[in-house]
């Protein structure tokens, strides 16, 4: 009995890494365009929001544990910068100090899953400029726990975004000689 329980829970646990790979597999191939194209269908209303999201990987739990992996990594990385370890032995110059990756450079570098279609999506809403539909992202993800902005592509999204978003508003107000005015009025330097 023993024995077929643990078949059973080695069965499962490599259907799980099977669908795990098949889902990695398939959000690095995923081209932007068709992120693009189901922000435009959520857009015009053809299809639900959270009938696109329940097909995108990796699954809410999965995006969690992975984000407070990753947070735990950073975290440790920050303790030990700056650690002295009076208890080493001298290393020859010729040798390497330390073949694990500096500190810092861990601590300051968000995860990049290239794989995380959720994260996809929402790029899809802001290439769009659909910035309703990229809210609606941005607080499920962010009700998660997960920080959708330290995606580099969604940060740049965002700031983008907020440029277009504002960039009317500051001609009107701008200083009549500055670009911002001059482009508002249509006027070119």
């Amino acid at each position: 009995a023993t024995a077929a329980v643990a078949t059973a829970e080695a069965a499962e646990a490599a259907a799980k890494e099977k669908a795990k790979a098949k889902a990695a597999a398939a959000g690095a191939s995923t081209p932007a365009s068709l992120y693009a194209l189901a922000a435009t269908l959520v857009r015009a209303g053809v299809v639900e929001l959270d009938a696109v999201y329940a097909h995108l990987a990796p699954t809410d739990e999965t995006a969690v544990e992975a984000h407070k992996a990753a947070v735990a990594n950073r975290l440790a990385a920050v303790k030990k910068i700056g650690v002295i370890n009076l208890l080493a032995k001298a290393v020859d110059s010729d040798k390497e100090k330390d073949k694990s990756p500096d500190p810092i450079t861990v601590a300051s570098t968000p995860p990049d899953d290239p794989a995380n279609q959720k994260l996809g999506l929402l790029r899809g809403f802001l290439a769009i400029g659909d910035l309703d539909g990229a809210k609606r992202m941005l607080e499920r993800l962010s009700n998660l726990g997960l920080d959708p902005a330290e995606d580099a592509e969604v940060r740049g999204a965002l700031c983008t975004a907020l440029r277009a978003a504002l960039a009317d508003t500051y001609a009107h107000a701008a200083p009549a000689g500055c670009a911002a005015a001059l482009a508002g009025r249509g006027e070119v330097l």
